[in-house]
């Protein structure tokens, strides 16, 4: 029988959260078929040490390593083991792949390094050279669709009613944590232009609210509570927003059976996958998400909801604000099209990421890995690219290179762009045909555009050109722009690459909005 070590993140993983799911599924998956050996939670003083003295002791026997942890690929590799590693990149890639770097010469051709989205194996073809890799595998985690399941419209009635909920509110929820990546403010400004349009939508956010800093970016004691509160004084929105705290799935899978749609908006930094939507999915629900990491591969844009347009800008990511109106809209609008979307969505899940198909495929990657033959001559590599970056964000300890979280030098830095752009499905180039909206929230204050957004604060100076561009966009629809001089086209390129503009391919322009262009 094949011996697994298994690495559960015990020491970071909250009960019922994400993380706590993905390795109570993958214990379950494992232990079924084969011997598991749990690695233990060893902090504190000479923890390396007594990590390698406790797999000397007690893991040496193992055939395979399956887990994230720099420190038990090392330790192991250093005590002379010759078994194999199924590396998890989670949700590191994006954060600068501390773990993976740590631990990349220790890594064979026999191994595995095994993603959940196909932008972290961009991310990770960027850094590391595929000659001589490890294998790359991309296996997205199961959903329990014996757990998340549509329901009959009687039962969602009666649902509704326990919830305080009417038969003919529209709901549009959204789940999960609310921080500040988690762009939940975007959500919320969405709903005020579309309230100030007079539709009569909810929505319902259920999760908690957490202050977690952006520490690549310096941004800490954000007191996203208090700026999420000011959003919904400011716009009136008391009435429309319902707040939920965490629930037990079987009441998740209640709430999305009686929103009408699912809505994430997401600019986390590691938004690998993404539970909640697959989870909404299975119960046959439409999704309206922004095309970001994890989220690209499912969100199929007009087949299993809407996938709104990124961008990496200078001074952060652009989302495009009109197609996410329009998308909302739509929706609100066609309800077969909601009951075609959602019927998609659960075709989706259900021959793609139903958790027997999961198990199937974890099952076969143990299986695989441990016949491989074995090649211990061969390491993972830099590109170029990842060499750059890794001698740029590491340090010497005990005589070894040992990476560091990286810490930018603001959104434009090149490091960061060139490693966060797989994340992002568009770019900030001028095309025929495009049209152009105000990007990010804000007001023209002198010769100065000045953010207001919570997430992405800046002033951008501004020329007489681009401010009279400005005052001819619109936030909330795109705008045709005919330029053709080399300068103008100079201008709209400037304002494109700092983000204070955007393209979209929806106009929309007779659109009935009441609000000032800017803010």
């Amino acid at each position: 029988m094949i011996t697994i070590l298994m690495d559960r993140h015990s020491g970071t993983e909250q009960h019922n959260s994400s993380l706590y799911t993905v390795f109570n599924d993958l214990e379950m998956i494992l232990s079924t078929k084969f011997e598991l050996v749990k690695l233990p939670v060893i902090q504190g003083t000479n923890a390396v040490k007594r990590m390698q003295q406790w797999i000397i002791e007690h893991a040496k026997h193992c055939d395979l390593f399956i887990g994230s942890s720099s420190w038990a690929i090392n330790a192991l590799r250093d005590s002379g083991w010759n078994g194999k590693v199924i590396f998890m990149a989670l949700g590191s890639m994006p954060r600068g792949a501390v773990s993976l770097r740590n631990c990349s010469h220790n890594l064979y051709r026999d191994d595995v390094v095994w993603f959940t989205c196909a932008a972290d194996k961009e991310i990770y073809e960027n850094l590391f050279c595929i000659k001589d890799s490890p294998q790359i595998v991309v296996i997205p985690f199961g959903v329990h669709t014996d757990v998340f399941y549509p329901l009959d419209e009687q039962l969602m009635k009666s649902i509704r009613k326990k919830y305080n909920f009417g038969d003919s509110d529209y709901i549009m929820l959204y789940s999960g944590r609310i921080t500040i990546e988690k762009n939940v403010h975007g959500i919320i400004e969405a709903l005020a232009i579309l309230v100030k349009m007079k539709f009569p939508i909810k929505l319902v956010l259920v999760g908690r609210i957490e202050d977690i800093s952006f520490y690549e970016f310096k941004m800490l004691g954000i007191n996203i509570k208090k700026r999420i509160e000011s959003l919904i004084k400011k716009h009136n929105l008391n009435d429309h927003i319902v707040f939920i705290d965490w629930v037990n799935q079987n009441q998740l899978n209640e709430l999305f059976n009686i929103a009408n749609v699912i809505v994430n908006f997401s600019l986390h930094h590691d938004e690998n996958y993404g539970f909640s939507q697959v989870q909404a999915m299975a119960a046959g629900k439409p999704l309206i998400g922004t095309s970001w990491g994890g989220f690209k591969d499912y969100i199929v844009d007009k087949v299993t909801g809407y996938s709104i347009g990124t961008y990496v800008s200078n001074f952060g990511i652009r989302y495009d604000m009109p197609g996410l109106v329009i998308a909302i809209i739509e929706l609100f609008s066609n309800q077969n099209l909601r009951k075609k979307l959602g019927n998609n969505a659960l075709h989706y899940i259900n021959n793609t990421l139903n958790f027997g198909i999961y198990t199937d495929k974890i099952i076969s990657l143990v299986e695989n890995t441990f016949v491989r033959k074995d090649s211990k001559v061969n390491y993972l590599r830099f590109t170029d690219f990842g060499f750059k970056f890794h001698k740029r964000f590491s340090q010497m300890e005990d005589g070894k290179m040992m990476s560091l979280h990286p810490q930018y030098d603001g959104f434009a830095d090149e490091d960061y762009k060139q490693l966060i752009k797989p994340y992002t499905n568009h770019d900030s180039f001028i095309k025929k045909g495009s049209k152009y909206f105000i990007a990010i929230t804000g007001e023209i204050i002198g010769s100065y555009f000045v953010s207001t957004d919570i997430l992405y604060q800046f002033r951008y100076k501004l020329n007489l050109k681009q401010i009279k561009i400005l005052e001819s966009l619109n936030r909330y629809y795109g705008t045709s722009l005919n330029f053709t001089t080399n300068e103008e086209l100079n201008e709209l390129t400037s304002l494109l690459q700092s983000g204070v503009i955007g393209k979209t391919s929806n106009g929309f322009e007779n659109l009935e909005v009441t609000h000032d262009p800017i803010k």
